[in-house]
């Protein structure tokens, strides 16, 4: 007999809805989709697509190159 999970588990982290999403390159639906799944606040599933959507258009990340100033 397996001990039952305690609520925190059954329900994934916000950071992990974050990480799949990225991941996955999920859009605006489907993480909007997740979260309603989930029961997360509109306010929440905002952020969520807020969050996401910075990274995705983040060019400044490590693997771009800076060009030489003048």
């Amino acid at each position: 007999m397996r001990a039952p999970y305690p609520a925190e588990e059954m329900s994934p982290r916000v950071s992990r809805v974050i990480a799949e999403a990225l991941v996955r390159r999920q859009g605006p639906r489907r993480i909007v989709t997740r979260a309603t799944r989930l029961g997360l606040s509109p306010v929440l599933t905002r952020a969520l697509i807020v969050a996401c959507g910075a990274c995705a258009l983040d060019v400044s990340g490590p693997g771009t190159r800076r060009q030489a100033a003048e």
